[in-house]
């Protein structure tokens, strides 16, 4: 069914001298093997980041290898931000702060995922995490 995960996120710091660092919410389904994250990367030679959806079923080689399904702007600041990782059938949002950051479509979902596990990462981003929820829509 259509759910979404979110959490009050914090970015505290960055490594120093890493490139590709990121976090954000992730979400998936074992029994289909399919697994999506919608959030930050700090991309390497990059000077703001960027907000991504991509399949994260493979996490060998990392988020910023990963299969990218959409791309748009965003800065996560110091500040406290609200970040909602959505599902609905076939369709993904990110929302930061309740604005709609950006969307995709993955047509092998069908009609989405009959059960679901979620959480969040972070690859290399200090952060403070709090209010983390999962829910049908």
């Amino acid at each position: 069914g259509d759910f979404a995960i979110e959490a009050e996120i914090r970015v505290d710091g960055l490594a120093p001298n890493v490139c590709n660092q990121s976090f954000g919410l992730a979400a998936g389904s074992e029994a289909s093997g399919q697994f999506f994250g919608g959030g930050v990367i700090y991309a390497c030679g990059s000077t703001s980041p960027a907000a991504r959806i991509t399949d994260v079923s493979d996490w060998t080689n990392g988020y910023d290898q990963d299969r990218q399904l959409a791309r748009g702007a965003v800065n996560p600041g110091k500040d406290w931000r609200h970040y909602r990782f959505e599902v609905r059938g076939d369709e993904f949002r990110l929302l930061v702060d309740g604005k709609e950051i950006v969307t995709a479509t993955e047509s092998s979902l069908g009609d989405g995922f009959r059960s679901v596990k979620g959480g969040f990462w972070t690859q290399g981003v200090r952060l403070s995490v709090r209010n983390l929820k999962i829910f049908a829509l």
